[in-house]
């Protein structure tokens, strides 16, 4: 049986040397199915912390097993302590009953820096 544990995934350089685990599943991901992304942040944009949104009460209950749930699943980890960047939980209840926890990164887009790569035409894919 394999042993989880938690790794910071920067000191690793091949998706080889990480064993992923999916949600809810006691079987690792094959290593053909991960692939480490790096994304590129602007450094001089300002972190911004985002002000809290009351949970509506109705669904209380549901985001706290929910979150506990993630927490319990090493899927989130609890931070204490300051943080710079803080994005909104948005609580959505699926048609089942079940709970979707989202998170509102519209303000943490800003600071991703895009890459430009101009699309192929129609007209360029097949000879003439």
């Amino acid at each position: 049986m394999l042993k989880q544990k938690r790794v910071n995934i920067s000191n690793y350089t091949k998706a080889s040397d990480i064993i992923l685990y999916p949600y809810g599943s006691k079987t690792p991901l094959d290593v053909r199915d991960v692939v480490l992304v790096e994304i590129p942040v602007d450094e001089t944009c300002k972190p911004v912390s985002q002000p809290y949104r009351r949970i509506p009460i109705p669904t209380e209950k549901k985001v706290k097993q929910k979150i506990q749930e993630l927490l319990n699943s090493d899927i989130i980890e609890e931070v204490h302590g300051p943080s710079t960047w803080i994005s909104l939980v948005v609580p959505i209840l699926q048609d089942n009953d079940d709970l979707r926890l989202c998170i509102l990164m519209r303000r943490v887009n800003l600071a991703v820096m895009r890459e430009n790569h101009p699309f192929t035409l129609y007209g360029q894919c097949y000879p003439r």
